[in-house]
């Protein structure tokens, strides 16, 4: 990785955190909703990170902060599907979103074919297998190889932007 250099031959150090932070409310971001399997049962949470990487082999990745409560079960699978969310699953995301609470005790959902927790309301989904995992700073970015889609055409997507959740 290269360094920046500022006037005068000076290494410039990492952007401050709070304003990445602010450049990035602004930038809006698609919701979705990974999900996850355990021995103790199923584990979810709210993601704005999920990006296409490669069209062949079709793969996927997304990021999680390493204090999250999923990080662990996430880490410790091999497997995830990732639920795209349409407007009229705000309050599904405001769920997954929440850590003080029984998230899937809020949703209808099942095991699925794949054995992973489906949420029965949302219909666009990608099931991967999870290739790498790569630590980023406090986070850490998984891929996906994706086999097996769900999915809608011409739907509208859930964003989020600015600390709130919007329609495009």
């Amino acid at each position: 990785m290269r360094t920046i250099e500022q006037e005068g031959g000076a290494v410039a150090g990492v952007a401050d955190g709070e304003a990445f932070a602010r450049l990035f409310r602004g930038h809006a971001a698609s919701v979705a909703v990974v999900t996850t399997a355990t021995p103790s049962g199923p584990v979810g949470f709210t993601a704005t990170s999920v990006v296409s990487v490669s069209a062949e082999p079709p793969v996927l990745a997304f990021s999680l902060n390493r204090t999250s409560s999923s990080w662990s079960a996430v880490r410790a699978g091999s497997r995830v599907l990732v639920h795209f969310l349409a407007p009229e699953h705000e309050s599904i995301a405001t769920v997954f979103s929440r850590r003080d609470l029984d998230r899937f005790a809020e949703v209808d959902w099942r095991w699925d074919e794949h054995g992973l927790p489906r949420l029965d309301a949302v219909s666009t989904t990608a099931h991967a297998r999870l290739v790498r995992g790569v630590e980023a700073g406090s986070s850490e970015l998984f891929l996906g190889e994706v086999f097996a889609i769900d999915a809608l055409e011409g739907r509208s997507p859930l964003v989020y932007c600015n600390r709130a959740y919007r329609r495009v």
